[in-house]
């Protein structure tokens, strides 16, 4: 077991989200695009029942761009937009951006650079 753990390597996950966001349909490729810019992936869409003119777009989304999604997407949505989620999953996150999350914490998680017992 021992050794096998010293061939082990980390890997830095983060929480995806399942993301329900509902539309006027002639919004809907700019919420594609917020989606799209957000690192997320768009699973599809649909007409959203019993509501003429409106679209339901299912997507996956890391929890951490949703921090300013309600504020851009009523600004994409003239203020009607809205969504619903719930945690998915947890993913590897990219590699370049796992890159700069570690230059930012200094490689040791805890956010200010320093080790563990440099607090």
């Amino acid at each position: 077991m021992q050794s096998g753990m010293e061939k082990c390597e980390s890997t830095l996950l983060e929480p995806i989200a399942k993301v329900e966001i509902c539309a006027p349909n002639e919004c809907t490729s700019k919420v594609l695009q917020l989606v799209s810019g957000h690192r997320g992936q768009i699973l599809g869409y649909e007409g959203k029942a019993d509501w003429k003119g409106w679209d339901a777009v299912s997507v996956y989304l890391p929890i951490a761009e949703m921090q300013n999604l309600i504020v851009e997407l009523r600004s994409q949505t003239m203020g009607v937009g809205f969504f619903h989620w719930e945690f998915d999953r947890l993913q590897e996150v990219p590699e370049p951006l796992a890159k700069r999350v570690l230059l930012v914490t200094g490689g040791n998680g805890n956010g200010n650079g320093k080790s563990n017992d440099q607090r």
